[in-house]
């Protein structure tokens, strides 16, 4: 019983700290292209941004990487990182940062929960150990029904768009994806060399998209400086205990969770709004309200029934 208190403490404590530093992401990005004055249609200068971010929070992992052994890079492993690092890293925020820059941070936050409702559907599809029980379904329902009370605020205030949230659902498609391949990956490969080569190979997708684009840093500023060092350490830190997750817990249970990234990111972007230092409109109405409350109620009826790890 203690054993079994101490694995589920374990999930909760990681698991919230991923989407904590996730949601907090998703404003410090509208606060970077802010900082180093990235317009909304600069789609190469975006690009430019998140591989420099990505890159660097490779190069980050290599200080746990180089405390441990050193091991030669297997073909296998060599694979997964590749697939990871075009699907997860530059598939997934290349549509991520075109369509945050066409929408504000609290809307973002609640469509990325698409992500979450993809992969508990696809969990129980590929991983058949995994049951799709009456009551994650019942979660799944309340949880999509936050998105749609979402559109219906968004669309009432002029903010929907196909460059906005249809970039940002196919980036949800990109997560999902590859959160599947990451739990069949990592099983076999430690998760922070995985998470170092996913980030260096899509890292390096996105600034060579972006550099070929003609894309660059308008303004460089110490303070920019200091948020891109921020985002890297998000990145680096966030994706490595994930993955470490994907290896001990069940997919959907661990998945789930992803439903309290749209809380937080709502909660940073309304908090850095109020303060000033944020100026991109993110403010909660009604409709705002209660789709944050269904995604969060989301993963408090799906995370449990699974028993399984």
């Amino acid at each position: 019983m203690k054993e079994t208190f101490k694995k589920q403490y374990k999930l909760y404590l990681l698991a919230i700290l991923c989407t904590m530093l996730w949601g907090s992401a998703i404003p410090f990005i509208k606060i970077g292209y802010e900082l180093f004055r990235i317009a909304p249609e600069a789609t190469a200068d975006q690009l430019v941004f998140a591989g420099i971010r990505f890159f660097g929070a490779a190069f980050l992992l290599t200080i746990p990487l180089s405390a441990g052994p050193q091991r030669l890079i297997s073909r296998e492993a060599a694979t997964q990182m590749a697939v990871l690092g075009l699907i997860q890293t530059a598939g997934q925020y290349f549509f991520f940062y075109i369509g945050l820059s066409h929408t504000s941070g609290i809307n973002a936050s609640v469509i990325n929960s698409a992500g979450t409702l993809l992969c508990v559907v696809l969990a129980w599809i590929v991983f058949r150990d995994e049951k799709l029980t009456a009551r994650k379904w019942i979660g799944c329902i309340i949880g999509f029904s936050g998105i749609l009370l979402n559109g219906v605020s968004t669309q009432k205030m002029g903010l929907l768009s196909f460059r906005g949230d249809g970039c940002l659902i196919l980036a949800n498609v990109c997560f999902a994806v590859g959160f599947l391949y990451s739990k069949r990956s990592v099983k076999k490969t430690n998760p922070f060399l995985l998470t170092f080569g996913q980030m260096a190979i899509g890292g390096c997708v996105l600034l060579f998209l972006g550099l070929a684009m003609g894309g660059d840093l308008p303004q460089i500023t110490w303070l920019g400086c200091l948020v891109l060092f921020y985002l890297m350490v998000v990145s680096a830190v966030a994706f490595s205990l994930w993955t470490l997750l994907l290896r001990e817990y069940p997919s959907a249970q661990v998945g789930m969770f992803h439903f309290l990234t749209p809380v937080f990111g709502s909660l940073f972007s309304c908090l850095l709004n109020a303060w000033g230092v944020l100026k991109d409109g993110s403010a909660f109405t009604v409709y705002t309200v209660l789709a944050v409350i269904c995604a969060a109620a989301g993963i408090f009826l799906s995370s449990g029934g699974n028993k399984q790890a």
